[in-house]
């Protein structure tokens, strides 16, 4: 515990990070880039993605950071699973941004059901979550989807910024793929 804790300090005392803040996953590991996130339990690879924009993406899925499943007799279909953080990026002095990432929904992985969501969070100024984008379900297997958001909002232009994607998934297995590049 003591490892953990001293591990969780020194990720969140780094520097903050600048912009550009750019991650195609293309490095050669499971795991995200620990300077440019915070917290991760996705899945980073090569295989699930179908015609990937760069390399790599990042799944997000039922399964824990270490591959097992998280629970076995979830009390819903669909429960709170993967969290993808990014360090601190200082913000403060910009009067807009783009904010642009690619998603795809199963791949060559299992389909995502009605209940589960890709869901984007920015940090505003007061230190809370708010909730900026959602991915639903759509019916038909789908080409990676460009999104664009345009950050303008005062409230989250500050040097404590952070943003974070959350999956909501069946958590007792493989299931419900989600993949971002």
């Amino acid at each position: 515990p003591i490892l953990r804790n001293q591990e969780s300090f020194l990720k969140k005392n780094k520097a903050s990070l600048t912009l550009p803040f750019i991650d195609d996953f293309s490095y050669n590991s499971p795991v995200v880039d620990s300077n440019l996130w915070q917290k991760s339990s996705v899945f980073v690879n090569r295989n699930y993605a179908i015609n990937p924009i760069t390399i790599g993406v990042a799944t997000f899925d039922g399964l824990d950071e270490y591959g097992f499943a998280r629970d076995f007799s979830p009390v819903t279909a669909s429960e709170p699973s993967d969290t993808l953080l990014s360090q601190v990026i200082d913000l403060f002095g910009k009067s807009s941004l783009y904010f642009m990432f690619y998603v795809q929904q199963k791949g060559i992985g299992d389909a995502p059901e009605g209940q589960d969501i890709l869901v984007l969070e920015f940090l505003n100024d007061t230190l809370a979550w708010e909730q900026v984008w959602v991915a639903h379900v759509q019916d038909t297997v789908q080409e990676f989807e460009k999104v664009v958001r345009v950050i303008e909002e005062e409230r989250f232009l500050h040097s404590e910024f952070q943003f974070r994607f959350l999956n909501f998934a069946t958590i007792s297995g493989n299931f419900d793929h989600w993949h971002l590049d």
